[in-house]
Order: structure tokens, then C-alpha cells, then sequence
């Protein structure tokens, strides 16, 4: 499930984007102005970003500058109401990764963003498999040793992002940071609750193969003589 941030200062705009992307089991969070952006993009990390050319405070292009220039390797769609191919080509040259002009079709839209994201080899949507756990992201649906698993969107994102980042260790506000909005005002046992409920669907092999290191982490693992 990936996490998009839309930066965009068209309210109207802005809900319709969300509400799509919503729908497409996306984790979205947007802002309004230059300042706010500046706040979200070097505070939580993101898998793709839709930025505005023009902001009330601030351009777009400016802010895509910064981001490279800070080494913020994070996919870019540029979106603007200029069509001429100076503006394309200035908004490519500094750093953006796609370009689409309002007002667009959305499905076009959703093509774009699946671009950018199979970029990297993390986010495909291919069906994702450890041992007798089967996560399906087009499906948004799970099953362990054939039996479907009951989950809450939050549950099945931290699930999602611990398969597709397996045997690797993410302390409690790395997820956080990653998977909640950032407007929600969750706290850190947000993603314990969710770590607990995700034990209680795996069943007995729950502890074993969501493993706990005090003070590393979380990671989603096959325990020594599993097959998967």
C-alpha cells in the first residue's frame, strides 16, 4: 500500500484527489502551501508525490529543486495548468519524474502514479508470499494457511510494508511514521495495537514469525524450518 503526498493549495481539487486515491487503498495525506510541504516532506517518508506548479506561497518547481538538491529520491508527478513544452521541460529538468496537466482524467492520473511506483521494486503489485501468508494488494486481501484474514486498512498497510520489507527490523515511530497520516494525531501504541492484532490473525505462529527486538523493532520473518 503505498503512501502519497499531495501538495496543492486547490481545495476543491485536492477532495477529489484524495477521495480517488482513497478508493484506490492508498494512504494519503495533503497540504495546502509551500511551508506545509516543507514540514511533511522532510519529516515522513512517502512513495510518491503529486505537486502543484503553483502554490500560494511558494512554486511548485522550487520546492521539487530543494527536494533533489537535499538528495530526496522520492518519484515526483508535476501537475499544472501550463501545457507548453518549455514548462514541461523546465519542470523535468528539475527533478520531476512525470508531468500531467490539469484538468486530467483520472485514470490517466492512476496510470501515472502505478509508473512512478514500479519503479521501484518494492511496491509492485504482484501477489506478495511468506510461507502459508498470501497478501493480494489489488485484491486488498489476505489469507494465512488458506483462511482469510479479518483487517483493519491500518492492519493490512503495516502487513503490506513489513512482506514487501521481510527479515528487516522497524522501530515503532519508523512505522508509524511510514504507514499513519500524519493529521490523524495516532500516537506510538496506535502501532502496537495493530502489531497485537496482526499476532492474534496469524494465529500460533503469530510471535514466532512477527518477531519483537527490544529496542530495534518489528519484523516479519520466517522462523528456521518454515517454508515459504
Amino acid at each position: 500500500m503505498a503512501k502519497v503526498l499531495v501538495i496543492d493549495d486547490d481545495a476543491e481539487m485536492v477532495d477529489m484527489i484524495k477521495e480517488w486515491l482513497d478508493n484506490e487503498h492508498y494512504i494519503v495525506e495533503t497540504v495546502y502551501s509551500g511551508r506545509e510541504a516543507d514540514d511533511y516532506l522532510y519529516q515522513y517518508k512517502y512513495d510518491v508525490i503529486v505537486l502543484d506548479w503553483q502554490l500560494p506561497d511558494r512554486e511548485g518547481i522550487d520546492i521539487c529543486r530543494e527536494f533533489r538538491r537535499k538528495n530526496g529520491r522520492t518519484p515526483i508527478l508535476m501537475l499544472t495548468g501550463r501545457n507548453t513544452i518549455d514548462f514541461k521541460t523546465e519542470g523535468l529538468d528539475a527533478g520531476a519524474d512525470d508531468y500531467l496537466t490539469k484538468p486530467f482524467e483520472f485514470k490517466e492520473f492512476s496510470a501515472r502514479l502505478r509508473a512512478l511506483l514500479r519503479r521501484s521494486p518494492q511496491l509492485t503489485d504482484n501477489v506478495l508470499q511468506m510461507g502459508l501468508l498470501v497478501l493480494d494488494p489489488k485484491t486488498h486481501s489476505a489469507t494465512y494457511d488458506g483462511r482469510e484474514m479479518k483487517l483493519f486498512p491500518k492492519d493490512f498497510a503495516v502487513l503490506e510494508f513489513l512482506m514487501r520489507n521481510h527479515d528487516q527490523f522497524f522501530d515503532t515511530e519508523a512505522l508509524l511514521n511510514h504507514i499513519w497520516k500524519a493529521e490523524d494525531g495516532v500516537g506510538l501504541e496506535s502501532v502496537r495495537q495493530t502489531i497485537r492484532r496482526l499476532r492474534i490473525q496469524l494465529g500460533e505462529d503469530g510471535e514466532s514469525m512477527l518477531e519483537t527486538a527490544r529496542g530495534v523493532g518489528y519484523r516479519l520473518h520466517l522462523p528456521r524450518g518454515s517454508s515459504g
